[in-house]
């Protein structure tokens, strides 16, 4: 169920906002990660929503199942999480209210663009939801720089791609089921061979990225960091490389979206 309802995904956010801030050396406003992990769950169960709506039939996922069967009920829960939203703002940093509600109005421009359009076809919607993903853990953290830090750039663009593997990789699993429900995805649209190579040409990225910026920056925490980096970044190639084991049981999903929850095991040598 907490799956389902990408409560995992909430948790991983929360987590690896903490963790950024550890890494940053800024204070974690707590008001602040209650609004992310608002957010996160909005923006993901959106898409679920929008996905369930669409279909014609019954859906061939357990997720989208869910949401179709219980439409109204987290249709109902989303307008008061997002109620709930709003009141937050009263208690945020005016600059956090600033660059959050800019964020959600490009995600409300995106969401109604792509109703119209096929605007997926050139920025695919994983590729949007890795972006506000990061973002979203981010952003607490980078309003407190006058001028953010490379580090913290480095970092962010990591978290990015890090996302926008594992949403590949879910693409690339629910590639079958995408096609029974007519649904888009990254793998839909551009074939699976070519979300593998993608995948590969991201977990190289970041991999590349880990060396470089340890050597370039070797401070204690930012050294932990691209540990951690790099932990979650193996954990997502064993994800990609072993379909036959991770597909049972929708293990892919399972471990995918605890590759956020990993930032964990560095409590010990960060606080």
């Amino acid at each position: 169920m907490a799956r389902i309802l990408s409560l995992d995904v909430v948790l991983g956010a929360c987590i690896s906002s903490w963790f950024v801030a550890t890494i940053a050396q800024t204070p974690v406003d707590i008001v602040a990660i209650v609004a992310l992990a608002l957010c996160v769950w909005l923006i993901y169960t959106a898409d679920h929503l929008r996905d369930a709506y669409q279909l014609d039939h019954e859906a061939h996922t357990p997720r989208h199942r869910f949401h179709q069967q219980y439409f109204r009920i987290v249709l109902f829960a989303f307008i008061f999480i997002s109620l709930v939203g709003v009141l937050l703002l009263f208690y945020l940093p005016p600059l956090v209210v600033q660059w959050g509600v800019e964020l959600m109005g490009f995600v409300v421009v995106y969401f109604f663009v792509s109703q119209i359009a096929p605007i997926q076809k050139i920025i695919p919607k994983e590729v949007m939801i890795a972006f506000l993903y990061a973002s979203g853990i981010f952003l607490p953290i980078a309003v407190q720089f006058p001028a953010i830090p490379a580090k913290l750039y480095i970092l962010f663009g990591q978290y990015v791609i890090l996302a926008l593997i594992n949403l590949i990789i879910f693409s690339w699993y629910e590639y079958d089921s995408d096609q029974l429900d007519f649904a888009h995805s990254l793998a839909t649209q551009h074939g699976k061979l070519k979300a593998k190579r993608l995948i590969i040409l991201c977990t190289a990225l970041v991999l590349v990225s880990v060396f470089v910026s340890g050597v370039l920056f070797s401070t204690k925490l930012f050294l932990y960091a691209q540990c951690i980096i790099f932990l979650m970044t193996m954990l997502l190639i064993i994800i990609a490389t072993y379909p036959k084991f991770f597909r049972s049981y929708e293990r892919y999903r399972w471990f995918g979206d605890s590759v956020f929850i990993l930032p964990i095991l560095a409590f010990p040598f960060v606080s």
